[in-house]
């Protein structure tokens, strides 16, 4: 059984699930749980490569400092991004402390040791979805214009099938 399961667990499909589960997770904001999957990664090479404690030592000693620079890069992003989204002028004293909290680093512990520990996932993921946010940005400025042409004739379509039933 234990063979069973080192086997599962030190093999290229694993790891790749592995690989899957940290971007869906990071997409998701479940950025702790993205943690966990890297260090299953981390697990899974070990054990497909027979790298050794001391090498895993250096390992750790360079990937930590990066991933706490690239935490602190992100969630100066992060809190950006929620200040912007806000609009505290209507809203009241409570919902501005549920504000404060959301951008609060205490209550931000499990994103930022997910960033810290699954930092060089976390920096593809966030160039993607930048990507993906100025692709989004193109169609819905630039391009929305020849969908509707597309769709238009359709829509009248519904239209007259919805006051032919009234």
């Amino acid at each position: 059984m234990i063979d069973f399961v080192l086997g599962v667990l030190f093999s290229w499909y694993f790891m790749c699930f592995c690989i899957v589960a940290i971007f869906t997770t990071l997409h998701n904001e479940a950025e702790a749980w993205a943690g966990f999957w890297t260090f299953l990664v981390g697990v899974s090479l070990y054990g497909m490569f027979n790298i050794d404690v001391e090498t895993l030592g250096y390992m750790a000693i360079l990937w930590l400092p990066i991933g706490i620079a690239w935490s602190l890069w992100r969630f100066k992003r992060y809190t950006r991004y929620i200040m912007l989204k806000s609009d505290m002028k209507s809203m009241n004293n409570s919902e501005l402390n549920r504000l404060k909290d959301r951008i609060s680093p205490s209550g931000n512990i499990s994103r930022i040791v997910g960033w810290i520990i699954a930092w060089p996932f976390s920096l593809i993921e966030n160039i993607f979805s930048d990507l993906f946010t100025l692709i989004s940005e193109i169609v819905r400025t630039h391009l929305i214009g020849l969908y509707n042409q597309i769709v238009r004739g359709y829509l009248g379509e519904i239209e007259q099938a919805k006051r032919n039933r009234q």
